[in-house]
């Protein structure tokens, strides 16, 4: 059972160039900005959970720690059995399409497992991925590898699921400095590493070094813009009397490496940050000198910090070690020390996008496919297609709601591929047929399952050729698809069976590439 308690919100107070004193202490801000210190809007917490956090992609998820929570209300729905606790959990995963959850843990060796999401079973691990300790990991945007780094400083890449490894990059004899932050960049093209020798960044297919931004010193966390241009990285640097040589946020334009921005961290070192989904903010997670943590939140375009919420004082162990935005923009959580996990509002989220659908399958002969955007009056938008499969024939930016349309060419390949769109910070997905016919072949397993009347969720393993793609199609409303509507390859389908109101029984079906999934549900 997780504890809960409720928190008033204190006044906000605005500072504007002078001192103010706010329950016995004092902020100075820059002159001329505007800065907001106040309580976060929390919508629920919990005790004993976790210093690393991740959303699933749709947002309905928070993994924190071991535990698994509806990211709503804090409704606990399941925790991962590690076979080795070691020293606590360092990072967690959520592949993109949920259906896996990675974690990495502080010890010398068995420290990675991959987890099923749907029904928590341990699919990989104990690995010993890195000497004396996993602290970061990352799966590529197809889901197809995941990305670790540990404080032997290497960074290694894992095919999913079976965890085959591929590659160790930033290897070599003798000491390494240590590894604490991994992200793909280039649609997966990429991989940055940070750590104790700054960030570096490695072309993934051959595991080539291609570039060292300028100007970055020790590294403990990365964040890649929505849009996938700018890199940014949170410093923590000290020298032997605890003060900060560089306690910063830069960013990086990855196009060409040039320096955009340093955000000065005022002496408290970045532990974690976050990129908003539109793109406007960045939110970091530190310690600080008064407080002993703080979650900051500064404004991309000018590098003004605008709100910061201060933890306990009394606490030493109240520092912030992990901070994430939910995908849709309306929620930011945070994680302490202490294990405490806060899941709060986003002060900022007037302006947070919604797309419908979120992805698309297509014949190999292509089309064209509309994206409906839901976005609040006045806000700004901006779409990009990040690869070269699809083309935007509509407006590619403007304010407020809009409909994205796009053409899909067709596919010569001879195999099924993907493509993305990026909308107001969003993802949209498309997968397409490669033309294969009858040399594709498709199986599920199991091929029925048996469910009470309270309903539940369940998966569906699909086997196919890494060439052929396949949709996933629920011929019942009461049997919903909770995972992507489209893959390439193996994968798996997870759903959702709602409570059945009757008190007869029912039969549903879902329907996989041509193969008939059942499903029967007892009644009340």
């Amino acid at each position: 059972m997780k504890s809960r308690h409720v928190l008033l919100r204190s006044c906000s107070v605005v500072f504007r160039s002078f001192l103010v004193i706010v329950l016995g202490s004092f902020l100075l801000t820059v002159p001329g900005s505007t800065y907001v210190q106040d309580q976060p809007d929390i919508v629920w917490q919990a005790n004993s959970t976790g210093k690393a956090l991740a959303f699933s992609s749709d947002g309905q998820m928070l993994l924190a720690g071991t535990k698994l929570w509806r990211a709503s209300d804090g409704t606990l729905l399941r925790t991962f059995i590690l076979p080795y606790n070691g020293g606590g959990v360092n990072t967690v995963a959520f592949s993109p399409d949920s259906q896996y959850a990675a974690i990495g843990i502080q010890g010398f060796n068995q420290n990675l497992d991959l987890f099923r999401v749907a029904d928590g079973l341990r699919i990989a691990g104990p690995i010993s991925a890195h000497s004396n300790g996993t602290t970061s990991l990352a799966f590529s945007p197809d889901g197809q590898l995941l990305a670790s780094g540990g404080r032997d400083g290497t960074a290694k890449l894992w095919h999913v699921p079976d965890m085959t490894l591929i590659r160790a990059l930033n290897g070599g004899i003798g000491y390494r400095a240590r590894v604490f932050a991994v992200a793909f960049l280039d649609d997966g093209q990429t991989l940055g590493i940070g750590g104790q020798g700054g960030v570096l960044l490695f072309r993934v297919s051959d595991g080539a070094l291609v570039q060292t931004p300028a100007g970055a010193s020790s590294t403990t966390s990365l964040a890649v813009s929505p849009d996938g241009q700018i890199l940014a990285a949170g410093s923590d640097a000290t020298d032997q009397y605890g003060q900060c040589v560089d306690c910063s946020i830069k960013m990086w334009r990855l196009s060409d490496g040039a320096l955009l921005r340093s955000i000065d961290g005022n002496n408290n070192g970045i532990i974690s940050i976050a990129f908003s989904p539109d793109q406007q903010y960045v939110a970091a997670g530190s310690g600080d000198r008064v407080y002993d943590g703080v979650v900051r939140f500064w404004r991309v375009s000018d590098g003004a910090l605008v709100r910061s919420f201060n933890q306990d004082p009394n606490n030493v162990y109240s520092y912030i070690t992990s901070v994430r935005y939910s995908p849709d923009g309306s929620l930011f959580a945070y994680a302490r020390a202490d294990f405490l996990a806060v899941v709060a509002r986003n002060p900022f989220s007037a302006c947070a996008a919604s797309l419908s659908p979120t992805n698309q399958m297509f014949p190999a002969s292509g089309g064209s496919g509309t994206v409906n955007l839901t976005l609040a009056n006045g806000c700004a938008w901006t779409a990009t297609c990040n690869g070269t499969c699809m083309t935007i024939t509509s407006a590619s930016s403007g304010s407020g709601s809009a409909t994205v349309s796009f053409e899909v060419r067709e596919n010569f390949s001879g195999s099924a591929r993907s493509d993305s769109l990026t909308i107001a910070g969003q993802t949209f997905t498309m997968i397409q047929d490669g033309g294969l016919g009858e040399d594709c072949s498709y199986s599920v397993s199991p091929t029925s399952s048996s469910f009470s009347a309270k309903g539940g969720t369940g998966i569906v393993n699909v086997s196919a050729s890494e060439r052929c793609a396949w949709q996933p199609v629920s011929n019942d409303n009461w049997i919903t698809i909770t995972s992507n509507s489209a893959s390439i390859g193996n994968g798996a389908v997870s759903y959702r069976v709602d409570a059945n109101p009757t008190s007869s029984g029912r039969k549903g079906t879902i329907t996989i590439a041509g193969q008939n999934f059942s499903v029967k549900q007892k009644g009340s």
